[in-house]
């Protein structure tokens, strides 16, 4: 069962691209010198999803959408991590992304299917109630760090989490995030 606090977590919502079909239909109107539709042009905007969220959740507490792109899925992670770390309590973490409409596909060097992705953080030093198994997420800065392969981040983490691996890095600009699991102490 959740408690209120489960229910209304900050959230970090990280997306690349966007929803491009909704973009591409947007620019489309505007070349045919159309009417734009007030909706798409309403959840055009990088923020709608969180902000659709909250609503629908009556979750008040803060939300963060950020796209940093090829880097956007990790650098997710590490304003998720941040926040976490900073506010002492969990946070929600969501990563989604449509596949580029044809019309667009040379300007994405990683082409990949619909995305979805979401984690609990907690980095709470007070986290004494843990499972028998938890994973530790640690922030090491590297300037050498090599992201360029950001494609391989989500299934790496997929990997990672479904088949018990005991390590995974995910780079970023500036560093990495080294998720290992962990027994707790009790």
């Amino acid at each position: 069962t959740a408690n209120k606090t489960d229910e209304t977590l900050p959230w970090v919502f990280s997306c690349r691209h966007g929803d491009s079909q909704r973009m591409k239909r947007l620019l489309s109107s505007i070349a045919q010198n159309e009417m734009l539709s007030p909706t798409d042009f309403t959840m055009s905007v990088h923020n709608a999803i969180a902000g659709v969220f909250s609503i629908v959740t009556k979750n008040n507490q803060s939300h963060t959408a950020l796209s940093g792109g090829s880097a956007s899925f990790a650098l997710g992670w590490v304003e998720a991590f941040a926040i976490s770390k900073q506010l002492g309590t969990k946070v929600g973490y969501i990563y989604y992304d449509w596949t580029l409409p044809a019309e667009y596909e040379t300007f994405n060097e990683t082409q990949h299917e619909k995305t979805s992705f979401l984690a609990i953080i907690d980095s709470s030093s007070n986290s004494n109630n843990l499972d028998d198994e938890y994973i530790d997420i640690q922030y090491h800065k590297a300037d050498e760090y090599d992201f360029t392969d950001s494609s391989r981040d989500i299934p790496n983490i997929v990997d990672f989490i479904v088949n018990d691996k005991k390590q995974c890095n995910i780079g970023f600009p500036g560093g990495c995030l080294t998720f290992q699991r962990a027994i707790s102490n009790d």
